[in-house]
């Protein structure tokens, strides 16, 4: 079965977010979309050594304080072995994402619930084709 054609149910999104009231209205829209939520603060990711069952990674670049959201969130993927997708405030950010890490989706704030839902499904199908694809 394709990827888009998968139950959105059965897969679970890390969701990295600093700010409860932002990350719980992301959980809310990841949640009516399908997904099952794990939230976190980017503390508490580490603290937990990258330790997730979840299929993606979503992190707010406003969750990374100090240093760069871009090479974190980059690690946290490689560390879980999952896609990330970048919620990112400006242009600047989003030319970050696309220099450090190309082919990684991003979605600038504010965002209709379909640009994250396609921004995951772009996610997804990536790690399911492959590196040479």
């Amino acid at each position: 079965m394709p990827p888009a054609d998968r139950k959105r149910s059965s897969l679970s999104v890390l969701l990295i977010a600093e700010d409860r009231l932002i990350g719980g209205d992301l959980a809310v829209t990841l949640e009516e979309m399908g997904y099952g939520v794990i939230m976190t603060s980017i503390n508490g990711a580490l603290a937990s050594g990258f330790s997730s069952s979840a299929d993606l990674v979503v992190i707010d670049v406003a969750a990374v304080r100090r240093g760069d959201a871009v090479e974190t969130g980059g690690r946290i993927g490689r560390w879980l072995g999952r896609p990330v997708v970048y919620l990112v405030d400006d242009d600047n950010e989003a030319s970050r994402v696309g220099e450090q890490s190309p082919g990684t989706p991003c979605v600038m704030w504010p965002f209709p619930p379909r640009a994250l839902n396609d921004a995951l499904q772009r996610a997804l199908d990536a790690t399911h084709a492959g590196p040479h694809s």
